[in-house]
């Protein structure tokens, strides 16, 4: 692979970061770098951090209507969990037959090893039918 195509497949989008004063919404390059320093990384690699932990917790670990300002939905009630599950669709057809203890313990019976004679025939051992 030659240098330029080389160049050309990796080559990724950049992102041109203004450090300002800190206040709630920005960040000054000296507290930047005094983070990056306490977890232990690079510039690089806390911005790239920061942002997934910002991309979780919003896009991701938000509550269903918690986004655009409105209040997020509180839990249920366990009424209204009774409401829900009465309205749901019941299951039609036969149930699935679940298989007793002892159907199992028959399984298993006749998946045992059987005694084997070893007794040559010529020992006096007559053949059997299986």
């Amino acid at each position: 692979m030659s240098a330029t195509t080389k160049s050309t497949a990796t080559k990724r989008k950049t992102l041109l970061l203004k450090f300002k004063d800190d206040t709630v919404t920005t960040v000054s390059h000296e507290t930047f770098s005094e983070v990056a320093k306490t977890l232990g990384f690079n510039e690089t690699q806390t911005l790239h951090f920061a942002i997934a932990r910002l991309r979780d917790e919003i896009l991701k670990g938000g509550r269903a209507g918690s986004r655009g300002g409105e209040e997020p939905y509180p839990p249920l009630t366990a009424g209204q969990l009774l409401d829900i599950r009465s309205q749901a669709p019941k299951p039609r057809g036969k149930p699935v037959r679940k298989e007793s203890s002892s159907a199992i313990s028959e399984l298993k019976k006749a998946a045992r090893p059987k005694a084997v004679d070893m007794t040559p025939r010529s020992a006096g051992r007559k053949k059997t039918k299986p």
